[in-house]
């Protein structure tokens, strides 16, 4: 592959926040969930649902560190959002995890034009339990 095919190419990553839903809007996630699960095929994963297909969520953040995602039939859920993603936001995706509501997201990193794929090294950091 040359070198400007390599430099088109974007990385994508995936990311987690934990969604704070109210009572009612709990209650419409779940009854949400269900009716994807009726209507999907036996190989849907049976926890999770795309939040609009096709499209990008809408996140608003705030100054505070909250955020909120419109979600279609349900209205605006809050989430933790310390720091909005970098990139850009292709889709969502809601879940129900052990711990709750969880949106998770796949997110466009833009690579510069000189920038390779190699990941840098790691650095080992050794520290020294005794002093503390």
């Amino acid at each position: 592959m040359g070198a400007m095919a390599e430099s088109r190419r974007a990385a994508y990553i995936g990311r987690r926040y934990r969604l704070y839903p109210t009572r009612q809007q709990a209650a419409a996630l779940k009854a949400a969930l269900q009716s994807v699960q009726a209507s999907s095929g036996p190989d849907a994963d049976p926890d999770s649902f795309a939040l609009t297909p096709g499209e990008a969520p809408v996140i608003t953040p705030d100054a505070r560190g909250w955020a909120a995602v419109s979600v279609p039939d349900i209205g605006d859920v809050r989430l933790r959002m310390r720091r909005p993603p970098r990139g850009t936001v292709l889709s969502g995706s809601l879940m129900r995890g052990r711990f709750g509501w969880q949106l998770g997201l796949v997110i466009e990193l833009k690579r510069s034009p000189g920038a390779s794929g190699a990941r840098p090294a790691l650095r080992l950091v050794h520290r020294d339990d005794s002093r503390h």
